[in-house]
């Protein structure tokens, strides 16, 4: 429902805005009050106010207004919180008004309530429901759901027509999810990419109240944004969650026996605890069961949710600091899994639930449960999944406990602080000893910390012997299906190499942008293994952004048949397999090999490691790679191709953190001779697109040697235009580099000798020259010119004359310019001889005695100087006479010679 109101500027003027009112009681998304383009004196602060696929949206004002009905007297102040954006327009589509008959006596508080308009103001569910007056028309037929109800700002129309019997599915968003689509194929920025700010604020409240206590293990307070909060009733609505809760855990008897089985657990492990007085005003949580069937420990798990609002409209996560992430990115970890020869993955048992809650705050993690078949209050004593500081703090503990056990396991803190990814470890060594005694280190300083590593695996059969009692009495202590999920990509440990596992896609239901976007996001690789196949994906995407179908609109049919041939392929890749290790054992030399391509499809760089051993054996193998889809605009392809070689470097500089082996060398091959040349040259001689981009690939150093490889040798040929998985499968050279790269480095591709030539993108100098016999001829009157060109020198910037009328002073300043400039052209060669020798051999001026004044204009010298008159009669400017137009002859006297 719509409505225009006004509210009050910091002037006391009224702006008219438009309203959406909320009469949603219990809001997924946003619940709070909102307001968006109104400038007005505001508040600091940074309350979360809603969440959206997951991501929390965060308002950093707050302001107080008062809000006025347009239509009669009714005012009432309302505070709002400011955000950027609060949703789209709002109807999505226009709303075929002319199909209902609203009756002619009634005032509408949004007379165009059916055209489709961005959205100022959001007004919550409890300030819309005590706006309703008493007062409704149900206009509702069999087409259509719709009524109109009285408010204080006038009467609002609620509800909808149905155009189609058939239930369609629909999807409510307030974000638009098309500027973020738009981003696959947005050309990549050439300025310096900014590092993620840290929350410094919860960094040092870490290190400020967190201890330690007598088992070892850590002990956290949750970080507060204010102090003090007050969140007024929450178990009720937790209470109404614990009932819904019991109605689904009594309609699966497994899953209730499975849920009862783990809350026992956390009540016999003391994690939480039935509290017999709960009047200390705190904060309830609701509960409910995630299913994780692939799990092989906890396939139901409990979740808290802390994003509960409470009768006051606010939760303990609207409160809650969340941090920066503190480990390494999962790229980072995945690449360097590659590296060793011999590896292992583990991860911490409940993690979260390891490390305790400051007693002070445990009324703000409390929870309903039975008790003696009682529904009680208990309390977490743990940090608990669902608060949005757990990921911090739990992560930061790890760190912590590295650093402060650094002394006694100094190999296993290094691990514990570069391997972990949240509670997966990912590790390894190159020989049998190192990887035992690392094991070992590893166990012994995680449990300093209470903690327990599970799930082991390995590559090597003999590096999980010898595992203590204490570690095999865990549930799954070793894992013994060869093949798990490693940070989301499936790792064979008996083949040790990496598989991917794709779901079927359903062709037989309706194929729209939404279907096609929700199958490709599935497809999960984050170094890019997969690339060739990820590119063709995304071009189907953009081409359904071309042809501009909505949503939930069935696709072209072109499009229908290119999307069913890549479902049904996809299926194939279950039979893709990559090995892990990427080089040799004990390697004399290593090389890094970068390949970048473009076309007008896309543009990608890939990243290849060639090792070599004592015994000559060498092996190339792929690394990691990243694509562009080119974009909707069209570019030139040596742009194009500059793009490719820019996300080449890029590539490197996020890989090389990861590569912790000695690097003899490395080269970047490109197909384009434009490219090269291009990075040949001064970005200063370079228009601002090419002297970007090469700039920040020159920054890389001379280290990096580029050189020219022919299209069909080019690994990233495939990477630029996308292919087909059936395709993919089949591309050897993708997996292993061109064939040469195996051979001695005289088998190369000799590198050409790039000749100049007519080069795009080069700046081009132009030099203007002119005469002042050229300047002069443009002017009637000597009084014109030196005028003009007084106001020509003004665009100097050491002008002093400037936004001020001609005066005497400036006039005559640029008269001795003027003369200045014409002795200059007439005579040169003759000053220079004066100013050298004191005299000049031209015969004709010689008899006149000439000399240079203070301001270097050369006048006639002579007996004269004694005279009782003024200077310049004495000694008169010298000047050629000159051939002429009417002008000159008004500016200049010419006499025979001089």
């Amino acid at each position: 429902m719509s409505a225009l109101i006004q509210l009050r500027d910091s002037s006391g003027k009224f702006i008219q805005a438009r309203a959406l009112l909320d009469t949603c009681a219990t809001a997924n998304f946003i619940t709070e009050n909102l307001t968006l383009k109104l400038k007005l004196p505001m508040q600091t602060c940074a309350l979360p106010i809603g969440a959206v696929n997951g991501m929390q949206t965060f308002s950093k004002h707050l302001i107080q207004v008062t809000c006025k009905s347009l239509d009669n007297k009714f005012k009432r102040p309302i505070t709002f919180l400011t955000v950027n954006q609060i949703a789209d327009i709002s109807p999505s589509e226009t709303f075929p008004r002319d199909k209902i008959h609203l009756p002619k006596n009634i005032k509408l508080a949004d007379p165009q309530f059916h055209i489709p308009q961005t959205v100022d103001v959001l007004i919550g569910s409890g300030i819309t429901l005590s706006l309703l007056s008493i007062g409704q028309i149900n206009l509702s037929r069999n087409d259509c759901d719709l009524i109109i109800q009285k408010t204080q700002l006038g009467w609002v129309v609620a509800g909808g027509i149905n155009d189609d019997n058939n239930l369609q599915p629909v999807s409510c968003q307030l974000t638009d999810l098309s500027s973020q689509l738009t981003r696959f194929w947005t050309i990549e920025d050439a300025g310096p990419r900014g590092s993620r700010s840290l929350d410094n604020s919860l960094c040092e409240h870490y290190q400020q109240y967190t201890t330690r206590n007598a088992e070892g293990r850590y002990v956290v307070q949750l970080p507060f944004r204010i102090e003090d909060v007050d969140f007024g009733n929450s178990k009720n609505q937790a209470y109404r969650r614990f009932l819904s809760l019991q109605r689904r855990l009594n309609a699966d008897a497994q899953l209730k026996a499975e849920y009862y089985k783990v809350m026992q657990e956390y009540i016999d492990l003391g994690h939480m605890v039935h509290v017999l007085d709960d009047h200390e005003p705190g904060y309830y949580m609701p509960h409910h069961p995630v299913i994780k069937a692939s799990s092989t420990t906890t396939k139901v798990r409990v979740v808290f949710d802390a994003s509960a609002k409470s009768e006051k409209g606010i939760s303990l996560n609207d409160f809650l600091l969340t941090g920066p992430t503190i480990q390494d990115n999962l790229f980072t970890i995945l690449l360097r899994f590659r590296v060793y020869v011999y590896a292992m993955t583990s991860d911490i048992a409940q993690m979260y639930r390891q490390i305790c809650v400051h007693s002070d705050h445990h009324k703000f993690q409390r929870i309903l449960y039975y008790h003696n078949n009682t529904i009680s209050t208990y309390e977490l004593r743990r940090v608990t999944f669902g608060v949005s500081a757990a990921p911090f703090l739990a992560t930061r503990t790890v760190n912590r406990l590295a650093d402060d056990e650094a002394h006694n396991f100094p190999k296993a803190s290094q691990v514990l602080k570069r391997d972990f990814y949240v509670d997966n470890l990912l590790t390894g060594a190159n020989s049998l000893t190192e990887i035992l005694q690392l094991r070992d280190e590893i166990i012994q300083l995680v449990r300093k910390g209470g903690f327990e590593l599970r799930q082991w695996a390995s590559n090597h059969q003999h590096a999980l012997d010898n595992l203590d009692e204490r570690t095999l009495d865990l549930d799954g202590a070793i894992n013994n299906d060869p093949i798990s999920k490693t940070l989301g990509i499936a790792w064979n440990s008996l083949t040790d190499s990496f598989i991917y596992t794709v779901s079927p896609i359903d062709a037989s239901r309706k194929i729209t942008k939404r279907t096609i976007l929700s199958d490709i996001a599935k497809i999960f690789d984050p170094i890019g293994l997969l690339g060739p196949v990820v590119l063709a994906a995304k071009t189907i995407i953009q081409q359904c952004w071309k042809s501009k179908v909505h949503w939930d609109e069935a696709v072209p049919q072109k499009l229908h048949t290119r999307w069913l041939k890549f479902a049904e392929q996809l299926p194939s890749i279950r039979d893709f397999s990559i090995e892990r290790n990427l080089i040799l054992p004990n390697p004399t030399e290593i090389e890094l090999h970068g390949f970048c391509d473009a076309s007008q499809v896309g543009y990608g760089a890939c990243l290849y490691v060639r090792s070599t051993d004592q015994q000559g054996q060498m092996i190339v193998q792929l690394a990691c790679s990243k694509t562009r889809v080119a974009p909707i605009k069209d570019m030139t392809i040596p742009k194009l191709e500059l793009c490719g070689a820019q996300l080449l470097s890029r590539l490197y500089r996020d890989a090389l953190p990861a590569f912790d082996f000695p690097i003899s060398q490395t080269i970047f091959w490109s197909d384009s001779t434009i490219v090269l040349q291009w990075l040949k040259r001064s970005p200063e001689s370079l228009k601002v697109f090419q002297a970007n981009r090469v700039t920040e690939i020159q920054s890389l150093g001379d280290k990096i040697g580029w050189r020219h490889v022919r299209t069909k040798d080019n690994p990233a040929d495939c990477l630029s235009r996308g292919q087909l998985p059936s395709e993919f499968l089949t591309n050897q050279m993708w997996f292993e580099g061109p064939s040469w790269l195996t051979q001695n480095h005289d088998k190369w591709p000799t590198p050409i000798q790039l000749t100049p030539s007519e080069l795009p993108g080069v700046r081009k100098n132009t030099c203007l020259s002119s005469t002042t016999s050229d300047i002069f001829q443009r002017f009637s009157s000597y009084s014109t010119l030196v005028n003009s060109l007084a106001y020509c020198l003004r665009m100097r910037n050491s002008s002093e004359f400037k936004h001020k009328l001609l005066s005497v002073e400036e006039r005559a300043l640029t008269e001795l310019r003027i003369l200045t400039l014409i002795q200059n052209e007439q005579v040169h060669d003759e000053i220079e001889q004066i100013k050298e020798t004191g005299e000049t051999k031209n015969l004709r001026l010689r008899c006149l005695n000439p000399f240079l004044d203070q301001q270097g204009l050369l006048r006639v010298g002579g007996r004269l100087k004694h005279a009782p008159i003024s200077f310049t009669k004495k000694h008169p400017i010298l000047m050629h006479s000159i051939p002429v137009s009417r002008a000159h002859s008004q500016i200049f006297d010419t006499d025979s010679g001089c």
